[in-house]
């Protein structure tokens, strides 16, 4: 890592004036690159950018807000792009967001990866030689060093399972100057990430007050749209979308000349393009609920056919999506919620059928491989009720979401009488215990509905 180079220097001249400051502005920049003997480039696959204001430095009730911009291999959906932490006299989170991470897909598959938070959070064990050792890691200062102008301890953090990680840290107020780690994603592929120093500027009270007021809007948003810190899926359901919207332009007002004015843009441009494929996706719906179940010919993956009239009689769940048997990852947890839907519903007439679309099955030369891939994760899942295929010539006739912008999956409910009951785009909120509730609420609706049918389904 080249420690003495131009962002470095650059931030080394402020390290006077933030001395005794209280509230403090700093960024880094970083990068990503593949090392070792399988790497073809050492060129940098990802590049990114940490933003960060802490507020009360140095006392016992510091708040940290941290904001991450990323350029390539793609990246976290903006709701989780930013957070605020506090911490203790230690430097240690207390309460709050306590990672600060990028998002990294490789070999097809996306990895979080932990960025160093800008204050080291063992100051107090700085000094010459000194070892300690927390859960499977071993720290060790192993030299000072002058970087840039900062007065430095060099840290070497060393872990059983062969991860090794190097600091930089300003000696008078432990901020993290520069920070290495080397980490391995898919078949033992190497990596080294990379970040330092750009700029560490003292605020003043009004620049505190101005920074603040967006800060607030974005946490309580935060909060409010109740997504999962590790949530990578862009899309925001209605409710979220309504929350937002009506922040927007107050957090487009309050960011004008901060750094978190540009995350208001994004959020802006992404929330009138969310809300025009929902529109869409809503008119869809309108077309669709309540009208006959269009014909159809299905075959599943071990050669049975499934058509319209194999319906009649049953409450079923159509679910079309790609059931791709790589990588096998998330959110292959809706897939299994559907098992379970079907185990705890079955005795109600109610049947699940898996619709693996997928343009390849058409191609004779590539239709075997996508059969097996679909097998893949039917076996890999230890799913119950049948997969079949589509080329997309079936989800046309229902609508195919992804012609107006949205993406799959789309789930179809049918009511025994073969109407259209649902018709709903994209994934499902899960409750660990009732699984995909909304629509088990709708399965039970329809449950009870039937003259044949006892209350008893709850």
């Amino acid at each position: 890592m080249t420690l003495i180079g131009p962002h470095l220097c650059a931030a080394a001249l402020l390290i006077s004036s933030y001395v005794d400051a209280a509230d403090v502005e700093m960024s880094y920049v970083g990068t990503l690159t593949p090392t070792g003997r399988n790497a073809n480039s050492d060129a940098p696959v990802k590049r990114f950018e940490l933003y960060s204001f802490l507020t009360g430095f140095g006392s016992d009730s510091a708040t940290l807000f941290f904001l991450v911009d990323e350029f390539g291999g793609d990246a976290w959906p903006w709701p989780e792009r930013f957070g605020q932490m506090q911490l203790n006299t230690k430097n240690e989170v207390v309460s709050g967001r306590s990672k600060i991470r990028i998002l990294h897909t490789h070999a097809e598959t996306p990895y979080p990866l932990e960025l160093r938070r800008p204050l080291f959070e063992f100051a107090e064990r700085l000094r010459a030689g000194a070892q300690w050792q927390v859960n499977d890691d071993n720290y060790e200062v192993v030299a000072d060093k002058v970087v840039g102008d900062f007065d430095c301890w060099q840290v070497r953090i060393e872990s059983k399972l062969g991860r090794r990680q190097m600091l930089w840290v300003d000696k008078e107020n432990s901020v993290v100057v520069a920070a290495e780690r080397r980490l391995f994603m898919g078949r033992g592929d190497e990596f080294l990430l990379r970040m330092e120093l750009d700029t560490i500027l003292p605020v003043d009270a009004d620049r505190t007050a101005a920074i603040q007021k967006p800060i607030a809007t974005l946490i309580e948003l935060q909060t409010e749209m109740k997504r999962r810190p590790d949530e990578i899926r862009p899309e925001l359901n209605s409710d979220q979308l309504g929350i937002v919207s009506g922040v927007i332009d107050d957090l487009q007002q309050e960011s004008v000349s901060t750094r978190i004015n540009r995350l208001a843009s994004v959020i802006a441009r992404d929330i009138k393009a969310q809300s025009r494929r929902t529109d869409n996706v809503a008119t869809l719906a309108q077309r669709f609920v309540g009208q006959n179940l269009p014909d159809f010919d299905l075959k599943t993956i071990d050669g049975r056919s499934i058509k319209r009239t194999d319906l009649s009689g049953h409450i079923s769940v159509l679910h079309f999506w790609e059931y791709l048997g790589e990588p096998l990852a998330e959110p292959y947890g809706q897939v299994g919620y559907l098992e379970f839907l079907k185990t705890k519903r079955q005795r109600h007439n109610v049947q699940i059928i898996g619709i693996a679309v997928n343009s390849l099955t058409e191609d004779p030369q590539q239709s075997a491989q996508a059969l097996k891939s679909a097998r893949q994760l039917s076996k890999f899942m230890n799913l119950s009720y049948p997969i079949a295929t589509d080329n997309g010539s079936v989800i046309r006739k229902f609508g195919d979401p992804r012609k107006v912008g949205a993406k799959l999956p789309l789930w179809v409910v049918v009511a025994p009488d073969l109407t259209i009951a649902d018709f709903r785009v994209g994934y499902y909120d899960i409750d660990p215990n009732r699984g995909l509730y909304e629509l088990d609420d709708t399965v039970v609706d329809l449950i009870q509905s039937q003259p044949s049918q006892n209350s008893g389904a709850k």
